[in-house]
């Protein structure tokens, strides 16, 4: 009995989060939304790209990477900038479904006493 009490609960309070929240068709074509963005300007980053060199691509990427970390100059942010855009890269690799997991380690911050 309180089991059932417990299971309509639930169905209840499901349906009330459904009918105010976003559902999840609406989270999938705001996904497929964003998916499409996102092609579309790699799309055109390629197309006034046609015919760059690797050497020239690369050196480009050094000048974006270097200035990117120049710009977080502040002491300790930078390993754990690269850290999280990398993992970003990895999990956005089109066709990846296996789970990834980073670990970052740091020193506890310094704790003041009075």
């Amino acid at each position: 009995m309180l089991a059932k009490s417990i299971i309509e609960l639930k169905k209840e309070l499901l349906s009330a989060h459904n009918a105010k929240g976003v559902t999840d068709q609406e989270k999938h074509g705001a996904r497929e939304v964003e998916i499409s963005n996102i092609k579309a300007d790699i799309d055109r980053v390629r197309k006034l790209n046609i015919g760059i060199s690797t050497q020239v691509w690369q050196t480009g990427l050094e000048e974006r990477y270097n200035r990117l970390r120049q710009a977080v100059a502040v002491a300790g942010v930078w390993p754990g900038l690269e850290f999280g855009l990398s993992s970003m890269r990895v999990l956005n690799i089109h066709g990846c479904t296996l789970p990834f997991i980073g670990i970052l380690l740091a020193r506890p911050p310094a704790v003041t006493r009075q």
